[in-house]
């Protein structure tokens, strides 16, 4: 038999098993997905899919058996999208943990590329949406494009240079699922003091504070991972997207449910590349920059009323202490 049949063999396999996994999640779904008259902890939920794919797989016996997947009780659609560039050593692992999701859509944008990045995501998952740009668009303008492309309700953004467990990844999907609009990456644990921040970690702080979430500390869309409801990419359009600081600063002025849900830590375990270390990286000015943009958004939103003349310290003490 010729390799090429092997390999559409093999792809057949893969989209059955996609099938029975989706019929899985549907099962679940159809039991729980509307049980809950109030939030129940993503450790809950984990739990109980994880014992509910036991009981399947006892029922359904070992010539049917499934491998280990994340089960959320679904009442909306889930999509992951991610964007890759030269991520041969990493794509298919990345990619295999994500199936575990039983996604009803998995977009990848494969850009600016020159190993075999391309040619090993289709291998590893045939039934995703793939698209190709010869030249590098970079990870931001790769999500505005899979956002626009996706039809799903739920939208979970990730890199493809880091393997998150798909535990991990599911407690974004499982806040939207559960009505927060803007699921955001708590990497606070892990920046130290102020003193001890980079330029960029203030710049992200100063936002929250100027837009009035003090709560949200250095969190923002700049960090992955994340997940958008419908609702968001809706309202401030895909385009915000491509500007990580500028989404963020939409998305809190239209009003929008945005949370840190869960805990990921992307921040050591960052790959080092000669773009992002040292001072004044590309990578750290490209994200200074995108702050003007945010900050210029605030401005149009506010117009005139910026220029309004400063509470005395009395009143700004009596608004502070609620009299």
């Amino acid at each position: 038999m010729h390799d090429g049949q092997l390999a559409r063999d093999a792809q057949y396999q893969l989209l059955d098993l996609n099938s029975r996994l989706k019929s899985l999640k549907r099962s679940f779904s159809a039991c729980y997905a509307n049980a809950f008259s109030h939030i129940v902890s993503y450790e809950a939920i984990l739990a109980l899919g994880k014992a509910y794919q036991a009981g399947y797989s006892r029922e359904a016996g070992p010539e049917l058996a499934l491998p280990s997947v994340v089960l959320i009780p679904a009442t909306k659609r889930h999509a992951v999208i991610i964007s890759a560039m030269n991520e041969q050593e990493r794509i298919s692992s990345v990619l295999q943990e994500l199936e575990r999701l039983v996604l009803d859509e998995l977009i990848i944008i494969v850009n600016g590329s020159t190993d075999m990045t391309l040619q090993l995501a289709r291998e590893a998952s045939p039934a995703s949406t793939i698209v190709h740009y010869p030249d590098a668009i970079g990870h931001d303008v790769g999500r505005s494009i899979g956002a626009k492309l996706a039809r799903a309700d739920v939208m979970l953004f990730t890199d493809s240079d880091l393997q998150v467990p798909a535990e991990d990844l599911g407690a974004f999907i499982w806040a939207v699922e559960s009505g927060i609009d803007v699921a955001l990456n708590d990497i606070s644990p892990f920046m130290g003091t102020f003193d001890n921040q980079d330029t960029i970690s203030h710049c992200k702080l100063w936002l929250n504070h100027t837009l009035g979430r003090e709560d949200l500390d250095v969190n923002s869309l700049t960090a992955v991972p994340h997940a958008l409801s419908r609702r968001t990419v809706d309202t401030i359009g895909v385009d915000a997207l491509s500007v990580p600081p500028r989404a963020h600063t939409l998305a809190l002025l239209h009003g929008l449910n945005v949370q840190r849900v869960h805990v990921v830590d992307v921040i050591t375990h960052n790959r080092m590349r000669a773009t992002n270390v040292g001072d004044h990286n590309p990578v750290a000015q490209l994200i200074l920059g995108d702050h003007v943009e945010a900050i210029q958004e605030i401005w149009k939103w506010y117009g005139d009323r910026l220029h309004e003349p400063q509470r005395s310290r009395d009143q700004i003490a009596l608004r502070r202490n609620g009299t």
